[in-house]
């Protein structure tokens, strides 16, 4: 067996594997659960300057997701102005922090599994220990 197979089927085997993966898919559906609901509260006419489909998906994807928040609000909220201009780059970085620290609290969470030595058969950090020249 190849030694980077080898490396691929003690990964999946980790808890910090599956962590990884929670924490990215939370990453994404965390922006776009609160854009959605944010989208529902808003009249018809911010809501027909919010982005296509297409927009709103490149810049959930792309963008790192507190950063969705501001240029979300600045198409959403921004008017005629520049009051309206900084309320909407205003609102938007309200939203980025609240997810920062979400994102802290839940980085908190799953560094505490990991550590915990039940979390994994092998130890605490989900028993990895990788030396050079040795796997295990």
């Amino acid at each position: 067996m190849s030694r980077s197979f080898e490396l691929v089927l003690r990964g999946l085997a980790s808890p910090a594997f599956y962590l990884m993966l929670l924490a990215s898919a939370v990453g994404y559906l965390v922006p776009y659960a609160i854009q959605r609901a944010l989208l529902s509260r808003l009249d018809e006419e911010r809501r027909a300057r919010a982005w296509n489909g297409l927009t709103w998906a490149c810049a959930i994807l792309w963008l790192p997701s507190p950063l969705t928040m501001i240029a979300f609000a600045w198409v959403t909220r921004r008017g005629a102005g520049l009051r309206e201009a900084a309320r909407a780059i205003g609102w938007g970085l309200v939203l980025a922090g609240v997810m920062i620290a979400f994102e802290v609290v839940a980085n908190e969470v799953f560094d505490a599994a990991l550590k915990n030595p039940e979390a994994s058969p092998r130890g605490g950090h989900a028993g990895l220990v990788v030396r050079p020249g040795h796997v295990g």
